[in-house]
């Protein structure tokens, strides 16, 4: 039997952390593949390997945010000022930190090139104002947003909208609510709706199954339904070990059902069993993983300037260093120290940066939006 439930799962904040970490893997190998100069035969296994599917840790967030609205909702009122109170936790917990990165990197842009925009930036003429005060408050458009990975806020912002008129019913409709969901949400993809306007892009894209499922696992957990979790657990990370093994084509990344049938089903069942454990007292996890955890926000939205920055600095003094050294650090040298030492550099710089970030901006302003309340 399971005790009595926690107000909040280290093991899903741990999971958190490990999503964050994905994305960030992804990234840095992103950056040493696309980096000026970089010849594509030399350092050809950058495509080629596990961490080419480091993406995959949005699609692990996705399914922890469905978990966590109904997990935390639970005893929700279903009156307007209780939904008014949980979409103000979530406009606080997201907002805030988004406009300090994409306002940095948009005011960068703007700087150097006249545009609040990357100029590479398709359809988009200077200075693209509208684009980036669209882009501020994460509303669908063409483009994605100016910080880029901020195309999955814009996706968790409907999540939070759809979610929120749904605690204006009764909890025991909550089911019959999310499969509804499921099959206008498939049914729209498969008709072309998501086709048919940015809006339409984000409300009919099949990743909202994975926000669906993740709220599905919560409810089995919340009503004590218990199932093997420890072998469900150790069979959800063997599945995601085995397509981190054996998926790595990055030409052919997966999108919307690719993905959602790739990386759901292994997700779910780590979710499932880490959380049903933990409550059960059967599972404790590391307090560094959860510290992770705690910074994987600001880890998700700060490291891709970071690494922007850590790349400009690696090739401004690349050449100052002796001769023999240049030729094994360099990006796109032969060998694999140069990705060694650029991945150990950035993974590092990232997580000093994403735990700055958290002390300095992050939990401040959570504070001071919280407190205003």
């Amino acid at each position: 039997m399971l005790e009595q439930k926690q107000s909040k799962l280290d093991s899903i904040q741990a999971l958190r952390g490990i999503a964050a970490l994905l994305v960030l893997i992804y990234h840095i190998a992103a950056q040493q593949i696309h980096a000026p100069g970089i010849d594509p035969s030399v350092d050809s296994w950058l495509k080629l390997g596990p961490w080419n599917q480091g993406y995959a840790g949005v699609d692990l967030f996705f399914l922890i945010s469905g978990f966590v609205m109904v997990y935390v909702t639970q005893s929700t009122g279903r009156k307007a000022k209780y939904v008014g109170a949980f979409l103000y936790k979530r406009v606080v917990r997201i907002y805030p930190l988004w406009w300090v990165f994409a306002g940095l990197l948009g005011g960068y842009f703007f700087a150097i090139h006249g545009i609040w925009a990357s100029p590479s930036a398709p359809n988009l003429n200077a200075p693209a104002t509208g684009y980036f005060i669209k882009s501020l408050l994460l509303i669908p458009q063409q483009n994605a947003p100016v910080l880029e990975l901020g195309w999955s806020l814009v996706h968790e912002m409907q999540f939070y909208l759809i979610f929120a008129a749904f605690l204006f019913a009764p909890r025991r409709w909550l089911p019959t609510l999310l499969g509804i969901w499921s099959i206008v949400n498939v049914s729209g993809f498969f008709l072309g709706w998501s086709k048919t306007g940015n809006v339409q892009a984000i409300l009919f894209s099949l990743l909202s199954l994975e926000f669906i499922v993740g709220a599905c696992v919560a409810w089995l957990v919340l009503k004590r339904f218990e199932l093997a979790p420890k072998a469900i657990l150790i069979t959800g990370v063997v599945l995601f070990l085995l397509v981190l093994v054996f998926y790595t084509d990055s030409t052919n990344i997966p999108k919307n059902w690719g993905r959602v049938i790739l990386y759901t089903p292994p997700f779910a069942m780590i979710i499932y069993g880490a959380s049903i454990m933990e409550r059960a007292g059967r599972l404790s996890v590391p307090r560094w993983l959860v510290t992770l955890g705690d910074w994987s926000y600001s880890l998700y939205l700060s490291h891709y300037l970071v690494l922007i920055f850590i790349r400009r600095v690696w090739r401004e003094v690349s050449p100052y260093l002796p001769e023999t050294l240049v030729g094994r650090i360099s990006l796109g040298a032969p060998g694999v120290i140069d990705n060694v030492v650029f991945f150990v550099v950035s993974l590092m710089l990232c997580l000093i940066a994403a735990g700055m970030s958290y002390y300095i901006i992050e939990r401040p302003l959570l504070r001071l939006a919280r407190r205003g309340k």
